[in-house]
């Protein structure tokens, strides 16, 4: 059984699809946008590109 993520960023419209593979309902990869630079603030998505431009850190 696999799992994946669909992000579609809120800002230019570009989408990635994640996955990980589940093995005995256990996750074998972490699906974490954050990893490929994707930004998630207050339930808005941002791909790298846009994200800069949000992120207060």
């Amino acid at each position: 059984m696999a799992m994946t993520l669909q992000l579609a960023c809120d800002d230019c419209g570009e989408s990635e699809e994640l996955g990980a593979a589940m093995m005995e309902g256990n996750l074998t990869a972490d699906l974490d946008p954050a990893e490929l630079g994707w930004l998630s603030l207050a339930g808005e998505d941002f791909c790298p590109s846009c994200a800069p431009a949000h992120d207060e850190r």
